[in-house]
C-alpha cells in the first residue's frame, strides 16, 4: 500500500493463511516455489542465465531494533534514497524491523521468529538497550549483552554484526538523573563498538545527537525529530556504503 516492496516474512505469512483457507496443507507449497517460477518465467521471457541469476543474488540488511528504528523507516520512506538508502545500486535490500518500547530481552525472539520466514541477512544492524538502561544495572546489562552476541554468532553465523549507538536523551524512563543515564549510555555504546569490532563487525556514531541539542528531539525528549532522524538516516547511510564496498 505504501510502495515498499513486500518481504518474504510478510509473503509467506500471507501464502499460509490463504493456504489454510483453502484447506491446503502449507508443508507442500513453499516461497521456494515461486521463486522457481519466477526464474522459469524470467527465461521464457527472453532473458539469460546471467541475468536471471544476478536478479535472484539480492543481498540483504536487517535493521532491528526500538522506535527509533520505527520512525527511521518512516523518514527513510520519504527520503529521494528510499527505504534502502541508495543501495539497491550495490545489490541490496534493507528489512526495517522497528518495534516500539523494544527491549533487549526482545532481540533474541526477535532474530528468531525472522529466522523463520526469512534467509539469513548478509548483515544485521542492531539499536536496542535504550529502553533498558536505568532498569538494569549497567554491569550486568553489559554481560547479557555479551551474552547475546554469543548466541547471535550461533544463530547468524556468517552475518556481520553493526551496532548501531544508543541514543542520549533528554529525559529518562527509570530515572530523573538524565546526566547519569547519558553516561552510561556512552560507557555501553563504547563497550558495545569494541566488542562487536573484535568479532568481525562495525558500529554507527552519532555524532551530531547530543543529548543538550534540543533540536534533534521531538517534544518527548526520546525520540527524534525531523532533523534528528535525517542526520540519523545519514550517518546509518555512510557507514552502510563503506561496509558493502569492502
Amino acid at each position: 500500500m505504501d510502495g515498499s516492496p513486500l518481504t518474504r516474512f510478510q509473503f509467506c505469512s500471507l501464502l499460509n493463511k490463504t493456504l489454510e483457507v483453502a484447506g491446503l496443507p502449507n508443508s507442500r507449497y513453499k516461497s521456494h516455489s515461486f521463486r522457481i517460477g519466477a526464474a522459469s518465467d524470467s527465461f521464457s521471457y527472453g532473458h539469460s542465465e546471467t541475468e536471471i541469476k544476478k536478479q535472484g543474488s539480492e543481498k540483504v540488511i536487517w535493521i532491528v531494533g526500538s522506535s527509533i528504528i520505527k520512525w527511521a523507516f518512516y523518514y527513510a520512506r520519504k527520503s529521494l534514497d528510499g527505504v534502502d538508502l541508495g543501495l539497491r545500486r550495490r545489490n541490496y535490500r534493507i528489512f526495517w524491523q522497528g518495534k516500539g518500547g523494544m527491549k533487549w530481552f526482545d532481540l533474541i525472539k526477535k532474530i528468531k521468529l525472522l529466522l523463520r520466514y526469512e534467509s539469513p541477512p548478509e548483515i544485521l544492524i542492531i539499536h536496542c538497550g535504550g529502553n533498558d538502561i536505568g532498569k538494569i544495572p549497567l554491569l550486568q546489562l553489559r554481560s547479557i549483552m555479551c551474552s547475546t552476541l554469543e548466541e547471535l554468532k550461533q544463530l547468524l553465523p556468517k552475518t556481520t554484526l553493526g551496532w548501531s549507538n544508543m541514543l542520549p536523551r533528554d529525559s529518562w524512563r527509570f530515572s530523573s538523573n538524565s546526566k547519569a543515564q547519558n553516561l552510561a549510555t556512552v560507557r555501553l555504546n563504547n563497550f558495545m563498538n569494541h566488542l562487536v569490532t573484535v568479532n568481525g563487525g562495525f558500529f554507527i556514531k552519532y555524532p551530531e545527537i547530543t543529548w543538550d541539542s534540543k533540536e534533534m528531539f521531538s517534544s518527548d525528549g526520546v525520540h527524534l525529530s525531523y532533523f534528528g532522524n535525517c542526520f540519523l538516516l545519514f550517518n546509518l547511510q555512510r557507514t552502510l556504503q563503506e561496509c558493502v564496498l569492502l
